[in-house]
């Protein structure tokens, strides 16, 4: 079910905010919106939905576990249930997401192959692998305590607005909101002006493109010429950000009318003045996670390297990152031309590119690991 889809506006959306502010007690709307969520996703990937619920299940025994443990005092084994549970959602995603690849690159004739080449990716399994990942570790590194309500669990693990493209989201992040949701009028009226804004962004803008791209994207590329080639690619420079920037407002205005707090994800990234700024501006929720997840803990396991540590950490990065985005030899090509580009400009090609470009109107922030990776800070 998408949400610009006459299902999800005039059915979906207004009989769950309707019951949602009616029902009085906190379990009663963690009920409502997890009962949302398993529509949304079972709507458009009914078969999957087991394998929602096991990820469901097994994050929240695997974070009360982590933190039973801790609490004892034995570290060692609470170490290894936490990389045991990192390696089994690394499992999850690259069985759905990456096995056929790599059975491909073998051999594309292999029976399994051609079996798994019509298995369908669950939706949205890019995020919630992810979201589930932070959540152990976070448990793991006792930023937030182990969630006990199995409701309040679920509600933050597949809360629709974010479930199919995002913003990645740490429970840290939406644990208050969650518990105690800011429902009001102004929220409700805010959030549907948000909601609108994406939705417009979507219907009128990025589809709009979408079909000069196709055009062009289709044609006889031997026909085209200089001026329809460059107005194809500016065409889907920009269909690309405004769908999904459009979907990032709408989630945020879905959330803001549940009285939920979700991250931003794009500010403003095409007047970035270099490509480390751009990454600090695109997909915000992401770099955030691959900062504080991958980046940092590389810095500090390959602190006594003296020579190219922070660059060839930033390759790694960004590597992944290509990876994670797609499963494909494209994508790999691509993360692996960012994390080149990026390395470069953090031993001081960023500096000299923002030193010779044009002054901007007002000064941008850079945050503390200016230089060393595109990011975000994060709250």
């Amino acid at each position: 079910m998408a949400f610009p889809s006459i299902h999800f506006i005039f059915l979906f959306l207004p009989i769950t905010l309707l019951l949602y502010y009616l029902l009085p007690y906190r379990a009663w709307k963690h009920s409502i919106l997890v009962l949302a969520s398993l529509i949304f996703f079972a709507w458009a990937d009914f078969s999957r939905l087991p394998v929602l619920i096991g990820s469901v299940l097994f994050n929240y025994l695997a974070g009360i576990l982590l933190s039973t443990l801790l609490v004892k005092g034995k570290t060692v084994a609470a170490r290894v249930v936490i990389w045991l549970g990192v390696a089994a959602n690394i499992a999850l995603l690259a069985v759905y997401k990456y096995l056929p690849l790599y059975l491909n690159a073998i051999n594309p004739n292999l029976a399994a192959c051609r079996a798994l080449s019509g298995i369908l990716m669950p939706l949205g399994i890019s995020y919630f692998t992810f979201s589930a990942i932070s959540y152990l570790f976070d448990v793991y590194h006792k930023a937030l305590p182990a969630e006990r309500n199995l409701l309040t669990f679920s509600a933050y693990f597949i809360m629709f607005p974010k479930l199919v493209q995002g913003p990645i989201t740490r429970l840290k992040e939406v644990q208050s909101d969650l518990n105690k949701p800011v429902l009001t009028g102004d929220n409700l009226a805010s959030g549907a002006r948000r909601f609108i804004i994406g939705l417009g962004k979507k219907v009128i803008l990025a589809d709009s493109l979408a079909i000069i791209v196709t055009r062009v994207f289709d044609g006889n590329l031997k026909l085209i010429g200089a001026d329809l080639a460059w107005y194809g690619l500016l065409a889907y420079t920009l269909q690309i950000y405004l769908d999904f920037s459009a979907y990032t407002d709408m989630a945020v205005g879905i959330g803001r009318m549940l009285g939920i707090r979700l991250p931003e994800n794009f500010n403003y990234p095409y007047i970035s003045r270099s490509v480390s700024d751009f990454w600090r501006r695109w997909h915000m929720s992401l770099t955030a996670w691959f900062r504080t997840y991958v980046f940092i803990p590389l810095e500090f396991a390959r602190r006594r390297q003296k020579h190219f540590r922070q660059a060839s950490n930033i390759f790694i990065v960004f590597l992944l990152t290509g990876i994670w985005h797609g499963a494909s030899w494209n994508f790999i090509a691509w993360g692996a031309y960012y994390g080149i580009i990026l390395a470069l400009e953090a031993s001081g090609g960023a500096k000299l590119a923002e030193e010779t470009a044009a002054p901007a109107a007002a000064p941008l922030h850079h945050d503390a690991c200016d230089g060393r990776l595109a990011v975000v800070q994060v709250q």
